[in-house]
């Protein structure tokens, strides 16, 4: 939550980013969970709405009264939630016996090639994830800033109250220690 409630710009703003992420999580991460049936999606999902909020809407949410804010944050969950459905069906990634199924005449549905690519694509997706796991939370935070939510280096200064060119060095440093991660447990990253 620390991450939240250094990417609000007030005092205010970081006592209402705090009341939010404790009145509503739980809710919010039933809403991800009832759409997704998966709890680490659901958790990333209530993480990457409550970065948003903290970071892009909290000088909206002060203005509006608890039930606007509590339907505000339902429905971006929600959104979200769909959005990575939908993220996740254009990238083929299904459950495995789904993604890997074989047709009843004993041929699987596409070439080998695909299926070999398919299969490339899964062990490296779970590979970053176990490697992200072994990051410290400062640099799980900044590479998901970055990557994950796709913000700028000069946004992410701006959100944590740093320089640019910190930024810029701390990231260098997530991602050479990332690299080394993924370079120790499987071969070239």
């Amino acid at each position: 939550m620390l991450i939240f409630l250094s990417l609000t710009d007030t005092p205010e703003e970081r006592e209402l980013c705090e009341q939010l992420y404790y009145a509503h999580r739980s809710a919010m991460l039933g809403i991800a969970r009832s759409y997704l049936k998966n709890d680490q999606d659901a958790e990333d999902v209530v993480q990457t709405v409550f970065c948003e909020v903290a970071s892009k809407y909290m000088k909206r949410l002060m203005g509006y009264d608890d039930e606007a804010r509590r339907r505000f944050l339902f429905i971006t969950t929600k959104h979200r939630a769909l959005n990575l459905i939908k993220k996740n069906s254009r990238i083929s990634r299904l459950p495995f016996d789904e993604t890997y199924a074989v047709e009843a005449d004993g041929a699987l549905d596409f070439s080998d090639d695909e299926f070999i690519e398919r299969i490339e694509r899964d062990c490296e997706y779970a590979r970053l994830q176990e490697a992200m796991e072994q990051l410290s939370t400062d640099d799980k935070a900044l590479i998901w800033l970055r990557f994950g939510m796709e913000l700028s280096t000069s946004e992410i200064a701006e959100q944590l109250g740093e320089k640019s060119a910190t930024v810029t060095k701390r990231l260098q440093r997530a991602k050479k220690k990332l690299a080394s991660i993924l370079m120790r447990e499987g071969g070239a990253a």
